[in-house]
């Protein structure tokens, strides 16, 4: 063992009351600095999740209006599948309006150009019946591809809650280290 002299244990003495103030002082300013860096922490992974929140309203706001797009589709394509049952049925009876009229032999020169004009209307029709079920295919093609973009819109919908997942998962080994406050 070693003799010291009161002198030298004094030195002793206050020399370790500094060293530990020094201590704790370094561990109030590591803790502090941990304390922060999970709020930083803590903070991002939130944000993170407020985004990802975000996405995933911004996506069944759009998958509605894509679903709202469908049904409106559908009904528009009923009601031309109806105007071209309709024009049909107009289209038939302008043509025994001109069978009538050229097989009537009293009706004059008028009475033809009349029949003349109804065929022209007739051709009108039956152009405006093929541009009708021309619109009833673009209708369906349109329809078609709203439901791939839909389709699309699902998949990147699992591709934001698969971040998510793995934004979580990333954070598990963090909070081992700095366990949140």
């Amino acid at each position: 063992m070693m003799n010291l002299s009161r002198e030298q244990l004094v030195i002793f003495s206050e020399g370790m009351v500094e060293l530990a103030k020094k201590a704790s002082e370094e561990e109030t300013i590591t803790n502090k600095s941990i304390r922060i860096t999970n709020n930083v922490i803590v903070f991002f992974t939130l944000l993170g999740a407020v985004l990802a929140i975000s996405i995933l309203g911004l996506f069944f706001t759009l998958k509605g209006a894509i679903d709202h797009s469908i049904a409106s589709m559908t009904g528009i394509e009923k009601q031309i599948g109806q105007f071209s049952e309709i024009v049909d049925e107009v289209s038939f009876s302008i043509k025994g309006m001109v069978y009538s009229m050229n097989t009537l032999p009293e009706i004059d020169e008028n009475v033809s150009g009349l029949g003349r004009s109804t065929q022209q209307i007739n051709d009108y029709l039956s152009e405006m019946k093929a541009q009708t079920r021309q619109v009833a295919f673009d209708a369906g093609y349109v329809r078609y591809h709203t439901f791939q973009i839909n389709q699309r819109f699902i998949t990147m919908n699992k591709a934001v809650g698969n971040i998510s997942y793995s934004l979580h998962e990333s954070a598990k080994p963090v909070q081992q280290f700095f366990p949140l406050p």
